[in-house]
């Protein structure tokens, strides 16, 4: 399975799809892929009772996010990263003010597959292209550290830059 993405930022993937959601605009995925070059993760067909985290829903990825950091995979702050990736924050309203999703937005949002490959990858490059992957301070440690903890819980994984 080959997938593309765009070199956005999770905060501006997330900005992105909050946008869209309340005006109308492009989803996420068009407007990554019209503004950035694409970046490539080949996957193979995962192993049975390996997990899918190119189709894996934020409420199964939360549990799941919890084993690595409790089998210390990864630290507190990908933890988080991961357990917040995917989830919109709110909408816009009407007026341009930020609107809290009601219970049954959460919830669906909860039980939306998200590719975790893809988003993880996709601040990597967003990073990259910023001149700032070597700062301590942007976050591309803790990227690299997810993508390297989830090819390590499935097998098959090869990322294409």
């Amino acid at each position: 399975m080959r997938i593309q993405g765009g070199n956005d930022s999770i905060f501006a993937l997330l900005a992105a799809r909050q946008s869209s959601s309340a005006i109308g605009g492009k989803s996420t995925e068009q407007a990554a892929a019209a503004s950035s070059a694409a970046c490539e993760i080949d996957v193979a067909a995962p192993e049975e009772d390996s997990p899918d985290f190119t189709q894996m829903t934020p409420k199964e990825m939360k549990d799941f996010a919890k084993q690595l950091f409790d089998d210390g995979e990864i630290d507190l702050t990908q933890l988080f990263m991961l357990q917040t990736a995917g989830m919109p924050l709110g909408k816009v309203g009407a007026n341009g003010e930020f609107v809290p999703l009601s219970n049954d937005e959460a919830n669906a949002a909860q039980n939306k597959p998200v590719n975790y490959f893809s988003t993880a990858q996709e601040a990597m490059k967003f990073i990259e292209q910023s001149g700032k992957a070597s700062d301590p301070t942007s976050g591309y440690a803790n990227w690299k550290g997810i993508v390297d903890a989830l090819k390590r819980a499935t097998s098959g994984v090869d990322v294409v830059g």
